[in-house]
């Protein structure tokens, strides 16, 4: 069986996969008046963006893929956003996060000084004098070497405030020990690491989100029926425009002449051949597989090394107007299942009926791992027990409840993936039609601007407006936060 384009366009994109990155691209392509189709492995679009609704006897209950929310520092993406999604669709939300740590809760970002004055004398006291050493030691010899997630935050914080704020939460989080992860993760994603600006912003007058790190920001924007929104947007833009995107089509194989991808295969029998121009956002290593025998053995193995951690999302629907005065809590022992629980109502207004509220639990796990090997009805019950012990609702005011299990949510940046990552992208650059966007398609750890940015730029460089430069975005600084 082949596919072919019902478009009179010369030149086509094919994008795999339909998410923020591959709907963003296949948006700037239609804006351009260029020919794409974008093929999807799911039956909907959004990827990780996506909202999922259940009817009950009460009303219509919205949980995104995970907490998500919006914010960015760069006004061409803002613009997009609202421009896509309409202004009288978005709504602006204060943030408020915490932490439970040791049967205390405690304001998230962490503001560590803020937090020791909670904590006993001693540990106080221990904090600082373990700080001050780390503090000058780093100073005075600029250590070398530092290449994992807990040197560099020893080296910056000391080994008590690491062991009470990070080492835990990390551990939980990627399933490994921080000494596995690589420094990398750390510098692009905690930005307060000098003392002074430490703390002015935790006992003084903060600095302006202007000038501090994305993921402090206490403000965001979100469409008021969920994420979803905004990727059902672009995809009406896209075939609007006369483009086209396929639901349920998996990629396997894909066909390489002269270094140019010639043929594409979905759904082992569905042949493409009518393109110039490939743009991937699926998983590298799922990408690599598709190649066959025409990759060299060591970038296989180099691909078969890059690990996404995976996510399982247990909802409940309630019959209370709120449930936590929180947009979400992060939870890092391991005597709670869930690393972090979140009320969609916090995020959009018309996430829930009137008077109703729901909760959403994310349990970061490998999948085959034994949390993932739990069935639902276990995973529900013990985190519906561990939810009513935290006080977050009773079992008479449970409506409802689901388990969603999600594949590929967050590359992990172990300790060697910077080796594996630049060897599989040094022979995907050999494939002179081929491009990589967003968080899969790249491994890197975007958040939502970013992967917006991501497309529209792959999108402009396919047009031949700009030079592109995707796999730099995120990881230079202005980019972080």
């Amino acid at each position: 069986m082949t596919i072919m384009s019902s478009s009179e366009k010369p030149e086509k994109t094919i994008i795999i996969g339909a998410g923020l990155a591959g709907l963003s691209c296949g948006y700037e392509l239609s804006r351009l008046s260029l020919s794409a189709e974008i093929f999807e492995l799911n039956d909907s679009v959004g990827g990780l963006s996506r909202t999922i609704w259940f009817n009950t006897d009460q009303g219509k209950f919205g949980f995104d893929f995970g907490g998500h929310r919006f914010l960015t520092r760069e006004e061409d993406i803002e613009k997009f956003f609202f421009d896509v999604v309409g202004s009288e669709n978005i709504e602006t939300r204060q943030r408020s996060s915490r932490i439970l740590m040791k049967g205390k809760y405690y304001d998230y970002p962490i503001k560590p000084f803020s937090a020791l004055l909670k904590m006993p004398l001693w540990i106080t006291v221990k904090a600082g004098f373990t700080y001050w050493y780390a503090f000058f030691r780093y100073f005075f010899t600029r250590r070398k070497g530092e290449d994992n997630f807990e040197d560099w935050v020893r080296n910056r914080f000391g080994s008590t405030l690491y062991n009470l704020f990070f080492y835990d939460y990390t551990k939980k989080t990627w399933g490994m020990e921080p000494r596995d992860i690589s420094s990398v993760w750390a510098s692009e994603r905690i930005k307060t690491s000098n003392f002074f600006s430490i703390i002015k912003n935790s006992i003084l007058k903060p600095d302006p989100e202007s000038k501090i790190a994305m993921t402090l920001y206490k403000q965001f924007y979100y469409p008021s029926r969920g994420i979803q929104v905004l990727s059902n947007k672009m995809a009406k833009y896209i075939e609007t425009n006369h483009n086209y995107i396929h639901t349920e089509k998996k990629l396997t194989k894909l066909m390489v002449e002269r270094n140019k991808i010639t043929e594409m295969i979905f759904n082992e029998n569905e042949t493409v051949t009518d393109f110039t121009t490939v743009v991937s956002s699926i998983p590298i290593p799922t990408l690599i597989s598709t190649l066959g025998d025409h990759v060299p053995q060591d970038v296989q193995t180099a691909a078969t090394r890059l690990k996404y951690r995976d996510l399982i999302l247990v909802g409940f629907m309630l019959d209370k107007e709120e449930a936590t005065s929180d947009s979400w809590i992060y939870f890092p022992e391991d005597q709670h299942i869930f690393v972090r629980v979140s009320e969609p109502s916090k995020y959009g207004g018309k996430m829930c009926p009137p008077g109703k509220t729901s909760i959403i639990a994310e349990i970061t796990c490998n999948k085959g791992d034994k949390k993932w090997e739990l069935s639902d009805p276990e995973l529900i019950q013990l985190v519906q027990s561990q939810l009513m012990d935290l006080s977050f609702f009773s079992k008479e005011e449970i409506i409802d409840s689901f388990c969603l299990r999600i594949n590929h949510a967050y590359p992990i940046f172990d300790i060697n993936y910077e080796e594996n990552i630049q060897l599989v992208r040094s022979y995907l650059s050999q494939l002179e039609n081929l491009d990589l966007i967003g968080r899969t398609g790249t491994f890197q750890y975007l958040n939502m601007d970013l992967v917006l940015l991501h497309g529209i730029s792959c999108g402009k460089k396919v047009a031949g407006a700009s030079e592109d430069s995707s796999t730099q975005i995120g990881h230079e600084k202005k980019w972080v936060g």
